[in-house]
């Protein structure tokens, strides 16, 4: 190589192996300081997509269990409020079997309606108060958060006969190359429409078919029984007064409706409740189930309007009562079986959280030792470039001693 004094190529070549080394110790320096071996895209693309597909996962079970350890609270309380009613309902019937003895007066088995009564009542108020976080279980009502609701139709109402009965047979007036049109009403007031044609070959199993095939648009789900009818189900969570309605360009129509209190048109038929959601989707055999609603207030234990004035009507509450008793046994059954089942879920969300942040510190964590020994070896080469460096830009010096 020639002696030069226009171009150091040597100080260029040292400079770059400095810079090299000094980026290597900044990017060292930042996987040690940050515990992380992916800090940045540019680290490690396809693993920063997967670590944070992970985290996501960690975050959301870790959710999904806080969600079914407060669901276990929410059972527990209520589980609670059931047990004080099994009490009450224990004396009521220890009241009437006093009561149906014959060796009482009238006069002494009204005192001891008196405090029958008292206990229904408080019954009653122990079912209505009871809640947690604003949710009602005890009462009978319908949650808010999951309701299903049926719509139904006799047979006879629509002229259907037979499951293999045409749709234009099915529907009076409908007639084949038409244009069927399924409008509905969900329970937030969203409205929809569904169309499809009607040919002479369709059946009450393809109208059910061709519903189905839409329910995860419409939140309806029909089914055909023979004997019974057309009856469809609105699943949409929340759901207390929907509406459906066929109908087609001539004005024909059949209307189904929750609202019709006489039942002419349909009959309503709503339960309520609860979902527990832990998983990270949205499936239901995977990620959410529900615990039903119980009613515990008197007249959902049969119990409002009895008495035990009369040795009569004493002897009579007694099977009443057992009734009673045996429909809270089922109902706290239900409350402990799925409080069983909501602590297996939290222990297996726990077990697969644990996995799944382990398999992410597998991706995303730095290796102590291993950085730390690159960091010591970016670190000498550092000090050697520095050091060349400072010996590469003396040596144009050399050159004025030959001019000299």
């Amino acid at each position: 190589m020639a002696l030069t004094i226009q171009n150091n190529i040597m100080a260029l070549t040292a400079a770059n192996n400095l810079a090299r080394s000094y980026n290597g110790l900044s990017k060292s320096i930042n996987r040690l300081s940050s515990g992380l071996r992916i800090n940045g895209a540019a680290d490690d693309a396809a693993g920063l997509a997967v670590r944070e597909l992970m985290r996501s996962d960690v975050e959301v079970l870790n959710q999904g269990i806080r969600n079914a350890n407060d669901a276990i609270s929410m059972l527990q309380t209520m589980d609670g409020a059931a047990s004080v009613i099994d009490e009450k309902l224990i004396r009521m019937k220890e009241l009437a079997e006093q009561a149906a003895t014959g060796t009482y007066s009238t006069d002494q088995r009204q005192i001891m309606h008196d405090e029958f009564a008292a206990m229904r009542d408080e019954i009653e108020r122990i079912a209505q108060a009871t809640e947690f976080n604003g949710t009602k279980m005890l009462d009978g009502t319908v949650a808010a958060s999951a309701t299903a609701q049926v719509m139904g139709v006799a047979e006879d109402q629509a002229n259907l006969s037979a499951g293999t009965i045409t749709v234009v047979s099915a529907f009076t007036a409908f007639e084949s190359g038409e244009t069927l049109t399924f409008s509905y009403k969900g329970h937030d007031g969203s409205l929809g429409t569904l169309t499809s044609v009607i040919t002479s070959s369709d059946t009450g199993a393809d109208l059910v078919s061709w519903l189905n095939a839409n329910s995860a648009t419409t939140g309806f789900v029909a089914s055909w029984t023979s004997g019974e009818g057309l009856a469809l189900t609105n699943q949409t969570a929340g759901a207390s007064e929907s509406e459906a309605l066929f109908s087609d360009a001539s004005g024909n129509t059949y209307v189904f409706s929750t609202s019709e209190s006489d039942g002419s048109e349909g009959t309503d038929e709503s339960y309520g409740s609860v979902t527990i959601h832990f998983g990270t989707g949205n499936d239901a055999t995977e990620d959410y189930y529900s615990v039903q609603n119980q009613n515990m207030t008197a007249s959902g234990l049969g119990i409002a309007d009895l008495s035990i004035a009369s040795q009569e009507s004493a002897q009579a509450a007694l099977e009443t009562l057992d009734d009673a008793i045996i429909q809270k046994d089922e109902g706290r059954a239900h409350f402990g079986a799925m409080m069983n089942r909501l602590e297996n879920t939290v222990t297996n969300l726990t077990i697969q959280s644990e996995n799944i942040q382990a398999a992410e510190s597998q991706i995303s964590d730095v290796d102590v030792a291993f950085e730390m020994t690159n960091f010591m070896n970016l670190q000498v080469k550092a000090q050697a470039a520095i050091a060349m460096l400072a010996q590469a830009n003396s040596l144009p010096q050399l050159a004025t001693r030959l001019l000299g």
